[in-house]
């Protein structure tokens, strides 16, 4: 009994979630300006990738410029299925 249970979890196990992180520092010449992230997770045939860069450049100590840009993009095998951006 202890064996068919056993073989009735691999499927399971097989198709459990596995996720890859990348974090970057973002620079402007010799100056770190903010960072970009990356989350890779897989789930079988199915693919999320989740991206989020964060910048602020100063002069003078005043914001010049800021940028925020997020997304997720749904991948079926090597077919992008929707994108999600802000």
């Amino acid at each position: 009994m202890r064996i068919l249970a056993l073989l009735a979890l691999m499927p399971v196990a097989s198709l459990a979630a596995t996720s890859q992180r990348w974090d970057f520092k973002v620079f402007l010449d010799q100056r770190e300006i903010g960072t970009h992230t990356f989350v890779v997770t897989d789930e079988g045939d199915s693919r999320t990738v989740q991206s989020d860069a964060r910048l602020r450049v100063k002069i003078l100590g005043i914001n010049a410029y800021r940028y925020h840009h997020s997304d997720t993009e749904y991948w079926t095998g090597d077919c992008l299925q929707r994108i999600d951006s802000r």
